[in-house]
């Protein structure tokens, strides 16, 4: 339930989005207009603890914006989102409010050697990627793309799951067990 009507607004472009679920195309100016009035509106309902900011109360928020598992006694939640667990369950799982830029740039970090999409992702978790993570590199092939064929056999695969190559012949010469760790990368 709304009372007020749960005004978490953020403007990207002239969409206003409403408890994350309700979208509505608004006009940029009426927007420019109302979210100087929309501030001191939700910031007195939340001190009323009347409405639901992302589906959050005052007491929620005030508690270091965590929430309280909703999961408890049911089925476990996926255990990963972005973030790859090492072999030992021991990496650190990212919430599923995890908001990073989706740019691959793996990265593994700690002594389990934890594998994340990107530094942010393994920023969200705890480590200090200055000194916790280091990249991930892919092994160079000794064969070039004009020794497998050219341009006429392009056929990308995608190898240990972020190390990519012109096609199968040169991830064969960057060492890689075709059949067993290379897949068809997405064009």
């Amino acid at each position: 339930t709304y009372p007020i009507c749960c005004w978490c607004c953020f403007w990207v472009q002239g969409i206003v989005v409403v408890d994350d679920t309700h979208k509505k195309n608004i006009m940029k100016p009426f927007v420019q207009t109302m979210m100087p009035l929309l501030g001191p509106i939700l910031l007195f309902a939340i001190t009323l603890n009347t409405v639901e900011v992302a589906g959050m109360t005052k007491d929620e928020i005030g508690n270091e914006g965590k929430r309280p598992s909703k999961n408890q006694g049911k089925a476990p939640l996926p255990k990963k989102l972005r973030g790859l667990q090492s072999e030992e369950n021991t990496c650190p799982e990212l919430e599923r409010t995890t908001l990073c830029v989706l740019i691959y740039e793996p990265v593994t970090c700690g002594v389990n050697n934890c594998d994340y999409d990107n530094e942010c992702f393994a920023e969200s978790v705890g480590f200090d990627t200055q000194f916790d993570c280091f990249p991930k590199t892919c092994p160079e092939s000794t064969y070039s793309a004009d020794d497998c064929g050219g341009l006429s056999d392009y056929n990308p695969v995608k190898c240990d799951a972020f190390c990519e190559y012109f096609n199968e012949c040169v991830a064969d010469g960057a060492g890689f067990d075709i059949l067993t760790h290379c897949e068809p990368a997405r064009i």
